[in-house]
C-alpha cells in the first residue's frame, strides 16, 4: 500500500487550486473542499466510526472509503482501514487523486 502524507495531499490541494490547506492539517474540516471536489465528481465519500473495533487483532477504528460508477468501471474500490483518521484519509484522498487527478503528477 503506497503511503501519502499530510504534505503530499496539502500539496494536492493547493496544485489542484482546490483549497489553502496548511501541510500540518487535521481532522475532517481541514479537507472538506477536496471531500467535496471528489463528491462533484460523481462518487461517494463514506467514513465509518467503529467503537467496537479497539483491540490489536483489528485493522482499526475508522473505515475509509470513495465508491462510484466510474470507480466501478474501472473495477476500482478505493477503501482503507486506519487505526490513525488522518492516515486513513491521505490514503484514499492520494490513491483517488492518482486514478482521477493525473495532472496533478
Amino acid at each position: 500500500m503506497k503511503k501519502y502524507t499530510k504534505q503530499y495531499i496539502s500539496n494536492l490541494a493547493t496544485s489542484l487550486e482546490i483549497c489553502d490547506l496548511h501541510e500540518d492539517w487535521s481532522g475532517i474540516d481541514a479537507i472538506l473542499p477536496i471531500i467535496e471536489k471528489i463528491k462533484k465528481e460523481k462518487s461517494v465519500f463514506i467514513i465509518e466510526f467503529d467503537g467496537k473495533r479497539d483491540g490489536v487483532n483489528d485493522n482499526g477504528t475508522y473505515t475509509i472509503f470513495i465508491m462510484g460508477d466510474h470507480l466501478l468501471e474501472k473495477d476500482i474500490l478505493i477503501r482503507t482501514d486506519a487505526y490513525d483518521l488522518n492516515e486513513g484519509l491521505c490514503y484514499v484522498i492520494g490513491t483517488y487523486a492518482d486514478i482521477f487527478w493525473q495532472k496533478f503528477h
